[in-house]
């Protein structure tokens, strides 16, 4: 996590700090499953630094939205990690009938 979360958006976290959250099952429309480890850290720009879209081949933009208002074209996926967080969900099913 704290590689990825530099990677992907430049900030820098401690190994210390991300408390897992939840735990989503998704399968998408295709079928294919994946499961999701949710983790969040309290953000703190001056410890972490500004999040920028370091892969800008992967990501089309990052920004700030709040939990109930995520943007049309969210990845189901996401949306699913982020209402599971936001409703203190300990498992998820998302996809599944």
């Amino acid at each position: 996590m704290v590689r990825e979360a530099r990677e992907e958006i430049g900030i820098r976290i401690d190994l210390a700090e991300p408390r897992m959250v939840t735990t989503v099952h998704h399968r998408n429309t295709a079928g294919r499953a994946r499961i999701g480890l949710v983790f969040a850290v309290p953000f703190d720009p001056a410890r972490h630094g500004e999040p920028v879209n370091a892969e800008p081949h992967k990501c089309a933009k990052i920004g700030w939205f709040p939990a109930g208002m995520l943007p049309s074209n969210t990845y189901p996926y996401t949306a699913a990690c982020v209402r599971a967080f936001r409703d203190g969900v300990p498992v998820v099913l998302s996809g599944w009938t």
